[in-house]
């Protein structure tokens, strides 16, 4: 297979199952933010934030993925991104949309997982958990550090 006739195959496989990975990566998500909430015990206490953090996000995510299927390519050195919806081909404007979200999520995920190594190191090596309002502004910081 070409390089193109194997994106066009890979792509037309993300957009076949998307409606099925998709909703499946929904309802864990949802499941695991249950989990979270109801029947963490006490010991994991400390790590909650971390935890609600990151499966909020890949909920939304997960959800994204339903209705935006992400295609991304080179050819000869020019970029293109193709956004295929459930729906089929979408309007340039949701194309922006969709790839902004992408990006988004993507470097969300980066953050995501810079923060939870900082708070693991803050309870586990230091004794030291941060409230809400550090929590909150240290996941801003750190984002603000990988998107630059």
């Amino acid at each position: 297979m070409s390089d193109m006739s194997t994106l066009l195959y890979f792509r037309d496989a993300k957009r076949r199952l998307s409606p099925y990975a998709a909703p499946i990566g929904v309802a864990f998500n949802l499941f695991l933010l249950w989990l979270i909430v109801k029947k963490s015990t006490p010991t994991m206490k400390n790590f909650k934030k971390v935890l609600l953090l990151t499966c909020i996000s890949e909920l939304i995510f997960s959800a994204m993925n339903f209705f935006f299927v992400l295609t991304l390519t080179v050819e000869d050195g020019t970029y293109f991104c193709v956004i295929e919806g459930i729906f089929g081909h979408v309007s340039p404007f949701w194309t922006f949309v969709g790839y902004d979200a992408f990006l988004y999520f993507v470097y969300a995920s980066v953050s995501n997982n810079t923060v939870m190594f900082f708070y693991r190191y803050l309870v586990v090596c230091r004794s030291k958990t941060l409230n809400a309002g550090l929590f909150m502004c240290s996941q801003c910081d750190i984002w603000a550090c990988c998107v630059s």
